[in-house]
């Protein structure tokens, strides 16, 4: 007789087998799918990034040309308003107000009103998905190292603004590090780096001794380049100048660049009315008849003080000074309480001014977490006024 099949045997195995390769099937579909919907949600978030990415930087492009756009309105009322001997105001102060009303429907409509144009249903402007920010900075109210360009006499002049402006005593640490080669690049050597970097000879400002002794024993020498600053990064190049120097000096507050000190674009004259604290400063030694009292460091009390008058003479009259005679008049008769500081009027006429023709543009666009930063610098002097700007340096960020 046969025997029967027992309980589980062949044919029970066999579809226990099936019903392990069907479960093993079903999860890797399953491990299939799901990887598929994750890589379907990298592509998504990689297309909305790329999207968030160009409208940021598009947006960044629109604040840069509303800004150019203001700027050469403030270049057309300057001029129409010197012809009636009047002061006209810094318009390019406000241009974050500005460049905000374009994304904002109601602010829209009343910039629309302000220049008599109906905006209401106009295209292209406001509701935009994002945000954008923009700083104007005059770039005439900085120190402008290129002035090592113009010959020796604009290099003293270079020279005196730099030593006042590295007086302070605060900044002694700054010039007590020594080098790689162990040698310590004090105030007097850091100032003639700075102009010997720019500067078209070959003899080291100050002593005519060889330039390039420094930066050929370096560990990886470079040679100095006797041209222009073309950027401020380059300011980094030059012998002594470290991160601790340019935090102080060209970089002391990133989210607010007007903070700087240094400038490398514009024409090297310094506007008296936009100028900071510091840059005003270092003009009133550079250009005082007794600089040994004015700017020893043991007066630097009553520099503070005529300092805090010039900014409130700015806080009351909004543009205070309308010719450079004027400043140093204010200056060399100071005020009630405040002794006068008498400066070599005819110098320091040449070398100051009351209007700008350089800035800085520094936009920012941002949609989601993407930013977008442009630091793009126009120059408005001359012919490139009437032709709305000309674009000097841009930069991406």
């Amino acid at each position: 007789m046969m025997e029967r099949e027992t309980k589980g045997g062949p044919r029970q195995s066999e579809r226990g087998i099936a019903m392990l390769m069907a479960i093993v099937a079903v999860t890797m579909l399953g491990v299939i799918v799901a990887d598929f919907a994750r890589n379907a949600q990298v592509n998504a978030a990689n297309t909305y990034n790329v999207r968030d990415e160009m409208r940021s930087e598009y947006l960044a492009r629109s604040a840069v040309n509303l800004s150019m756009l203001l700027l050469s309105v403030q270049s057309v009322v300057t001029r129409e308003m010197k012809r009636f001997h009047l002061r006209p105001p810094p318009l390019w102060q406000f241009a974050d107000y500005f460049v905000i009303s374009f994304n904002d429907p109601s602010a829209l409509e009343l910039v629309g009103s302000l220049v008599g144009v109906g905006m209401e249903g106009s295209e292209g402007f406001g509701g935009f998905d994002g945000d954008m920010q923009v700083t104007i900075v005059d770039e005439e109210s900085k120190i402008n190292l290129n002035m090592a360009m113009q010959g020796p006499a604009m290099q003293k002049i270079l020279a005196k603004e730099l030593m006042a402006l590295f007086l302070p005593t605060e900044y002694d640490d700054l010039f007590e590090d020594q080098d790689e080669q162990g040698n310590t690049m004090d105030r007097d050597d850091v100032t003639s780096a700075l102009i010997d970097w720019a500067d078209p000879d070959t003899n080291a400002f100050g002593t005519g001794g060889a330039e390039d002794a420094s930066y050929e024993m370096l560990k990886d020498p470079y040679p100095r380049k006797n041209a222009a600053y073309d950027t401020l990064e380059e300011i980094m190049m030059v012998h002594g100048v470290d991160d601790d120097f340019w935090a102080a000096f060209v970089d002391p507050e990133p989210e607010h660049p007007e903070a700087r000190a240094f400038t490398v674009w514009g024409s090297g004259k310094i506007n008296v009315n936009t100028a900071d604290p510091l840059v005003l400063m270092a003009v009133m030694c550079a250009f005082s008849q007794d600089p040994s009292v004015m700017c020893d460091p043991n007066n630097m009390e009553q520099m503070g003080e005529m300092l805090r008058y010039l900014m409130d003479i700015k806080s009351l009259m909004g543009v205070p000074f309308s010719n450079p005679g004027k400043f140093l008049r204010n200056v060399g008769q100071g005020a009630e309480g405040l002794p006068g500081m008498p400066m070599n009027a005819g110098a320091a006429g040449q070398h100051l001014t009351v209007d700008s023709q350089v800035f800085s543009i520094y936009a920012l666009g941002q949609v989601g977490r993407s930013r977008k930063r442009l630091h793009v610098v126009v120059d408005y002097r001359g012919a490139h006024a009437m032709k709305g700007g000309k674009v000097v340096y841009w930069r991406d960020n």
